[in-house]
């Protein structure tokens, strides 16, 4: 019986701290083709909510990335291929645009996410996001 209650406890538990410690996270995989460079996504989250896209860039490309949020508290981050080192821009710190020539190809990934002050409040942010790359001549 004891441990029937233990058991019904700790699931009760669970279900009821999962909301908390678990953030929503989209990914989305995002293509830019030759013949079309340019991509624009228009999106919107919510509070702790963040959205990583998801491009694949070439090594000499230059590639560029323009951020408009609804909110002065949102932005977006660029992380490269290695996932271990540092963003190549902060958009907290840089501001909303990123334009500079790629040294590795790989998978770049695009976050967009607003300060931890306006997620706690649960704000709502409609965004423009709008990537494109140009390939060396």
């Amino acid at each position: 019986m004891k441990t029937n209650l233990k058991q019904f406890l700790v699931l009760v538990l669970f279900v009821v701290l999962m909301p908390v410690v678990s953030f929503a996270q989209k990914k989305v995989d995002v293509t830019l083709s030759p013949d079309s460079p340019n991509k624009v996504i228009k999106g919107t989250f919510k509070g702790d909510a963040y959205i990583d896209y998801a491009v694949y860039v070439e090594e000499g490309q230059m590639f560029k990335v323009s951020y408009k949020g609804s909110t002065n508290s949102s932005s977006f981050n660029l992380m490269p291929p290695d996932e271990s080192a540092m963003a190549l821009h902060r958009g907290d710190v840089d501001g909303n645009n990123f334009s500079g020539k790629i040294a590795k190809s790989g998978i770049y990934t695009i976050r967009v996410s607003q300060m931890r002050s306006a997620a706690r409040k649960g704000t709502s942010v409609s965004f423009t996001l709008t990537l494109s790359n140009i390939s060396p001549k």
